[in-house]
């Protein structure tokens, strides 16, 4: 599949489009580990991961003593990371987040006048090992593992959810791992797609719910016949549903079998978008019965019969040497990703990366984004001339991606939308 650089650079030119993200909060304290110690201020640290898991194995049985530093305080988690990419791309984002019940706690006021910010609830805490080539994350989660749909509503209402959903063209959720109620939460956020109805609630959230919030159905889901059935209007502008499920081997894989029924069945109310990193990738893959390999040719011919057995339309995979996708209606596409050497910060690149696919799925006029559709069968880069939209394909968008998170590795912040043009251009400047 082509990869257009010009293209992709007038698209962010005049890209628009909202995003809702949620719905977790989380404050990183990110530290370097120290394996020995030259002088007051002077140390060498554990550069590698790998040479640090060593040195716990050669421990045996017994403990080991390694002093930390810090490295910074911040923001982290799928909603402060994601939302963090698609303000900088100029995306108009509100995050329904949980920074704090009464005030944000301060490392989230970076987000102040540049995302609408709901907090429903506090942060949890994660403590994060950071080396050159990856990073251990122990979280916290306590207050995330409370949410529910229950919560949302007491916290914002359902006549203003429902608004923000309608309202969006992107709506982003994670992660699966540390939210048990994600399929009721999905299950809902469907059901007000569809303007309003009966609340479904955890204890009901199976297959058949699926059938009943796309309108398949009505028996046994819901709060029963006395409760108030909410009816959501406006006009919808929803277009995809974007999922990152984070670790999927914290949790059994009977709970990941009934969230991928849930999302299959629901994908027909909203398209939905699975994005995975290599490791969820091995995971998810071998779930399904099939092997996952760190090559992308490997993964560009199984990535689709992973989409299929999954039921969604579009699944997403993001490595340090590659990206690689399927659709249910661009078929697959892969695109290289620069390897950084020597990164300046990891912790957060595959939530820039899925920021910056989630900037890439907008629309932009195409009077100003492209001369003349190419030559060739219809895809959905080409020009829709009803709308007098364009967007970008499949692999531009995978492209896009690995510029926003190569960009994010290198220097330690999110870039902007020239500067993600910019590399573009650099990396696939013979497909001007």
């Amino acid at each position: 599949m082509f990869i257009d650089a010009g293209k992709i650079s007038r698209y962010y030119g005049a890209a628009e489009g909202r995003a809702v993200i949620g719905v977790d909060g989380f404050v990183d304290e990110v530290w370097q580990v120290i394996e020995y110690r030259t002088g007051k201020d002077e140390f060498k640290l554990y550069d590698k991961m790998k040479r640090f898991g060593e040195r716990i194995v050669r421990s045996g049985d017994g403990g080991i003593g390694n002093e930390i530093v810090r490295k910074r305080r911040g923001f982290g988690g799928f909603t402060a990371n994601t939302g963090n990419a698609t303000a900088a791309l100029g995306v108009d984002t509100t995050m329904l987040c949980m920074y704090g019940k009464e005030r944000a706690d301060p490392v989230f006021d970076v987000f102040a006048g540049k995302c609408e910010i709901i907090t429903v609830g506090d942060p949890a805490l994660s403590n994060i090992l950071e080396f050159d080539d990856g990073k251990i994350m122990l979280p916290y989660i306590n207050e995330t593992l409370g949410l529910n749909w229950a919560s949302l509503e007491a916290a914002v209402g359902e006549g203003r959810l429902g608004g923000l959903f309608l309202g969006a063209d992107i709506i982003a959720i994670g992660y699966w791992t540390g939210m048990p109620a994600f399929d009721e939460i999905i299950a809902n956020v469907c059901r007000l797609l569809r303007g309003g109805g009966d609340a479904v609630r955890d204890d009901t959230v199976c297959g058949s719910a699926s059938d009943y919030v796309a309108g398949r159905g009505s028996a046994g889901y819901g709060e029963g016949g006395d409760a108030a059935c909410i009816e959501i209007t406006g006009e919808r502008r929803a277009a995809r549903m974007f999922f990152d499920f984070a670790d999927t081997t914290k949790r059994d894989k009977a709970a990941l079998a009934k969230t991928f029924e849930i999302i299959g069945g629901l994908n027909g109310v909203i398209p939905m978008s699975l994005s995975l990193n290599e490791h969820e990738a091995a995971d998810v893959f071998a779930h399904l019965g099939e092997e996952f390999k760190m090559d992308a040719a490997h993964t560009l011919e199984r990535v689709e019969t992973i989409r299929r057995r999954i039921g969604i339309d579009e699944v997403i995979i993001h490595t340090p040497y590659f990206a690689a996708a399927a659709s249910a209606q661009e078929g697959s596409a892969a695109a290289p990703q620069k390897h950084c050497e020597s990164p300046v910060r990891t912790t957060g690149a595959g939530d820039t990366f899925n920021g910056g696919y989630i900037s890439a799925c907008l629309r932009a006029p195409s009077a100003v984004n492209a001369p003349a559709a190419r030559q060739g069968p219809a895809q959905r880069g080409d020009i829709d001339r009803r709308n007098d939209y364009v967007s970008l394909n499949l692999a531009e968008r995978l492209a896009a991606a690995n510029c926003a998170s190569g960009l994010f590795v290198a220097n330690g912040s999110a870039p902007d939308r020239a500067a993600v043009a910019e590399e573009a251009a650099l990396r696939f400047k013979m497909n001007k």
